[in-house]
Parts: structure tokens; C-alpha cells; sequence
């Protein structure tokens, strides 16, 4: 698979994930694909591996989104491009996102890779590191989702993210991770 499809299948998948449109997964992944969870944080919970395009529709979206809502995920076009396939077949890019959960209505704002594995036509692996997910009060959610909602989505440059980054030290952890690729 080229870098343009992998490309179009990235922002298929975020637009499933950050939109509740489950329809859209079986495009992007085989159907006996893996998912592996990495998660570096005690504010977000996923299971460690998920089999098969159907449970991780469930997973990433259905589940997701009836936890999650103002789901903005976005993806380094810096970090893709400069990614060649590894020696394995993977390649990474870092994302983030800014989020709210619905039963708490705290802001959730996040960082980390996504690593993937494309066949000839679709995704056979996803593995997702999350990096930082970090917890911000529902009273600057305006500030949050305003500058998410201005960024180019779903492809946004670090440079971008950064130098309109509120100055608010909910966002301290992510503008690190942007500059330096990890918290």
C-alpha cells in the first residue's frame, strides 16, 4: 500500500473514531485484524489487544463514543512522512487529542504514536501508544475546544498545534509532546 491510501485510510479512521461512524472501520481493516493498546496513563482505559475489525469498531468507536464526546484527534503529517516503513513493515505517527467525557465533563487531552501495519488494500494491525492523557476541568473547555476546532484537522503540523497552544497548564504536557515528541 502506498503512503497516499495509507493516508486516506488514517483519516477514514479518524473519522469514524471521532464521529461515531462505525460503518466507515470495515474499510480500513481486514476483517481478522489486531489491535495493541499501550497505555501509559491511569485516566483512560482500553483493553491490551482486541481481534478482529468488528471488535475494534466496537472498541475505538462504539464503546468510545458513549464514553467520549467533542472528540477532536489529530494526526502529525511531520511525524508520517517522515516515517518509512521499519524493518517489521510499521509505520508511525504521533497524534493527539482533546476530548470531554460525558459522565464526568472533565477535558480529556491526550498524546501519543499510532504504528500501523497495512496490507495491500487495508490495515492488518493497529498499535496505539498512549503516551498522556491528561484531565482539565470542564470550565476551560471553551479555551480547549476553541483551539481544537481552529486546527487543521485531521492532518495538523506540531509548528501548528504549538504556536496557537493556550497558555494554560492543562496544556503544559502536550505542548512537550509536540515539541519533543513524548511527555
Amino acid at each position: 500500500m502506498g503512503m497516499g491510501q495509507l493516508r486516506r485510510h488514517i483519516e477514514a479512521y479518524l473519522i469514524a473514531k471521532d464521529n461515531n461512524k462505525p460503518h466507515l472501520m470495515p474499510q480500513v481493516f481486514i476483517q481478522d485484524a489486531e489491535l495493541r493498546m499501550q497505555v501509559d496513563s491511569n485516566n483512560i482505559n482500553f483493553p491490551p489487544k482486541v481481534s478482529g475489525e468488528a471488535e475494534i469498531t466496537a472498541t475505538l468507536v462504539q464503546r468510545f463514543n458513549e464514553a467520549h464526546q467533542n472528540i477532536y484527534t489529530f494526526c502529525l503529517p511531520e511525524s508520517l512522512s517522515e516515517s518509512m516503513p521499519d524493518e517489521q513493515g510499521y509505520v508511525t505517527c504521533r497524534w493527539f487529542v482533546c476530548m470531554q467525557d460525558k459522565r464526568s465533563t472533565e477535558i480529556k487531552i491526550g498524546a501519543g504514536w499510532y504504528r500501523w501495519y497495512a496490507g495491500d488494500q487495508q490495515i492488518e494491525r493497529l498499535d496505539i501508544e498512549i503516551q498522556q492523557m491528561n484531565l482539565s476541568l470542564a470550565d476551560k473547555q471553551s479555551v480547549i475546544f476553541s483551539w481544537a476546532q481552529r486546527l487543521p484537522w485531521p492532518w495538523c503540523s506540531a509548528e501548528i498545534a504549538v504556536e496557537t497552544l493556550p497558555c494554560i497548564s492543562e496544556m503544559d504536557a502536550l505542548r512537550e509532546f509536540l515539541v519533543h515528541g513524548q511527555s
